[in-house]
């Protein structure tokens, strides 16, 4: 127990040191003793956790990727509010690496993987009859790129904008339209503000 404690611990170290380092320099930049320097570990030890920085990067990948499919999947059937709640949710909770994967230094491979998966569970939620509707795997897809440029603009670009707000706007944006969106005066934070005034209308 002790020993995968130790294993657990080891490699979690090496992926912090190896977002770190991401957080400032571009992943093609980034070697593998600059990854383990920090940490005091040498290479030997990295070799033994991963095959090199690709596979890393892929393991770090796919830890993310499950950890939204666990979120998105612990209920069969959700509203729109109960998947902006689970995304917000999500992202509070894993804000820091999301910052950095999706962030200028980010790979771009990540954000590729995070719109299949978010295809994957937009098609679970379509009846089979449709699953070849090719207007609906167009609407799909824009979809999916709208959350993902909100989720960026949430972590990335602007502080008053929490990912919930963020989220409740996009989907009064296509349920209603956006001159209707912002005239509606019930868009507030969670501190009660008019949701518009506190953005200062940033959208």
């Amino acid at each position: 127990m002790k020993y995968k404690r130790k294993v657990a611990h080891t490699r979690q170290q090496i992926m912090d040191s190896f977002l770190n380092n991401l957080s400032k320099y571009d992943f093609e930049t980034i070697t593998v003793d600059a990854i383990v320097k920090p940490i005091f570990l040498n290479r030997s030890t990295f070799y033994r956790y991963f095959d090199d920085k690709y596979d890393l990067l892929n393991q770090l990948e796919q830890q993310i990727l499950q950890a939204i499919n666990q979120q998105l999947n612990h209920r069969s059937v959700m509203s729109n509010n109960d998947l902006i709640d689970q995304i917000a949710l999500f992202c509070q909770s894993h804000a820091a690496t999301l910052k950095i994967m999706l962030g200028s230094h980010g790979p771009s491979s990540f954000e590729h993987k995070l719109k299949t998966q978010m295809w994957q569970h937009f098609k679970t939620s379509v009846p089979q009859k449709e699953k070849n509707n090719l207007e609906l795997k167009l609407l799909g897809s824009l979809s999916i790129t709208m959350v993902i440029h909100v989720l960026k603009e949430s972590l990335l670009e602007h502080d008053n904008l929490d990912v919930k707000s963020s989220m409740t706007l996009l989907y009064s944006v296509v349920d209603r339209g956006i001159y209707k969106t912002v005239e509606n005066s019930q868009f507030q934070n969670s501190q009660g503000t008019n949701f518009f005034i506190k953005t200062k209308r940033v959208w």
